[in-house]
């Protein structure tokens, strides 16, 4: 089986998150796609939203898909989030599947600062979704040669790229604008009646 994991703050998930976890399914041959909601990414300092929060909102966005899984096994653990830990757990739970990483393109530059990247390497494939503007698979495999990593330890989505990212939702909500464009309706309705995200 190939198990897709798919990682972030998800503050708010929104269409991208979807889309990219559908793109998993549909187009790079997952199995399942366990969704990850950081602890907290050792990259940043807080979440708008709380983790319960985050995470109820990831159950109603991905409500109709049964093999997405909402895994909530960084929130179980203290500390900040290592993705290596996380990998090495599903690694040891599921001996024999393939391990498939996702991550957006603009984390690529920061891959030489996580925590034993190359035992994340050992354990998972990389499947990069390019951001907007980010470059293609020449861009992406020149980063990695750069930091001393493997330049064929990735796949690039091809023809996908992430239309929106949660900061400019976040932006959207606290100008008051109306993000049903870019969010789940359901996820939309949580986060109104909850009034999360107001400046």
């Amino acid at each position: 089986m190939i198990r897709a994991v798919l990682g972030g703050s998800f503050d708010p998930v929104h269409d991208g998150h979807v889309a990219m976890a559908v793109h998993l399914l549909d187009e790079a041959g997952a199995d399942r796609v366990h969704v990850v909601p950081a602890r907290l990414s050792p990259f940043k300092t807080r979440h708008e939203a709380s983790a319960e929060q985050r995470v109820a909102m990831l159950e109603l966005a991905f409500a109709h898909r049964p093999d997405v899984v909402i895994d909530t096994s960084e929130l179980d653990r203290p500390g900040p989030s290592w993705t290596v830990e996380t990998l090495g757990d599903l690694a040891a739970a599921h001996p024999g599947d393939r391990l498939v990483l996702a991550l957006g393109q603009d984390n690529l530059p920061e891959l030489g600062r996580w925590r034993d990247i190359h035992r994340v390497l050992e354990l998972a494939e990389l499947y990069v979704f390019p951001r907007r503007g980010g470059g293609g698979v020449p861009d992406a495999r020149e980063l990695l040669a750069r930091q001393g990593l493997r330049p064929d330890a990735l796949r690039v989505a091809g023809g996908f790229e992430v239309p929106v990212a949660s900061r400019e939702v976040r932006a959207m909500l606290a100008a008051g604008e109306d993000v049903s464009a870019q969010v789940p309706e359901a996820v939309v309705r949580y986060i109104r009646a909850r009034g999360l995200y107001r400046a």
